[in-house]
Formats: C-alpha cells, structure tokens, sequence
C-alpha cells in the first residue's frame, strides 16, 4: 500500500507481468468483493476456513474490467 495513492486491484499473470489494472476508489466494499468473485477469486467463509486444494492456483477468469 502507498500512502495517498489511488486504490487499485491489479491483475498479474503467471509470469507476475501485469495485465490489467482496475480503479477501486468508486466501488464499494461490495462492489469490490463481487469483482473479485467474477475473476474467479475464492472467498472463505471465515478466517479460519483452509482454502481448497482444488481452488489453488487456478487462472483468473478472463473478464475485461469493461465486462464488470
């Protein structure tokens, strides 16, 4: 985080290059927690919850921020 700076959610690919980046200062907390849904992100139901082998390391759905 950089103090001052525009929020951002920014997408990396496999090789950590960056291939899309999504303005976050307009959207709310649920906005926000949809986006990620939609780009395939898994939410755990609490803190404690272990993620499930089978949703590690998954690609990102493809979506265009312009899609959301």
């Amino acid at each position: 985080m950089i103090a001052g700076a525009v929020p951002e959610l920014i997408l990396l690919n496999s090789d950590a290059e960056e291939i899309e980046r999504i303005e976050l200062s307009k959207k709310t907390q649920e906005e926000c927690n949809e986006l990620l849904l939609k780009y395939g992100f898994y939410r755990k139901k609490s803190s404690e919850d272990a993620v499930p082998d089978e949703m590690k390391g998954l690609p990102l759905s493809r979506h265009s921020s312009s899609d959301l």
